[in-house]
C-alpha cells in the first residue's frame, strides 16, 4: 500500500491517510462502546458476581454509538472539518 502510495499526488495521499485513520476510529469505537460492555455483562453471571449498576448508562452507550460514528468523520477529514467550521 505505502509503495502505492507514492505514485499519488501529496493532497490524494493526505485524503488516503485521512480515510484510513477514520477507519481504524470507525472500528475500535464501537469495539469500545458496544462489544467489551456486552462481553462484560454476559460474563458476569458465569464467574457468579452479582453488580448492581445503572444499565441506563449502557443503553446510552449503545444510543450515543451512530452520532459519534459521524463526528470521527467530520473530525478526521479535514474537508468537512473546515465546511463545519465555515458554517
Amino acid at each position: 500500500m505505502y509503495h502505492k502510495n507514492n505514485n499519488y499526488s501529496p493532497s490524494l495521499r493526505k485524503l488516503h491517510s485521512q480515510f484510513f485513520k477514520t477507519l481504524v476510529f470507525q472500528v475500535a469505537i464501537p469495539t469500545i462502546l458496544l462489544i467489551i460492555p456486552v462481553i462484560i455483562i454476559t460474563c458476569l453471571p458465569l464467574f457468579r458476581i452479582q453488580m448492581s449498576f445503572p444499565i441506563g448508562i449502557l443503553t446510552c452507550l449503545f444510543e450515543i454509538y451512530p452520532a459519534i460514528d459521524s463526528l470521527i468523520v467530520m473530525y478526521i477529514i479535514k474537508d468537512y472539518h473546515k465546511a463545519i467550521k465555515g458554517l
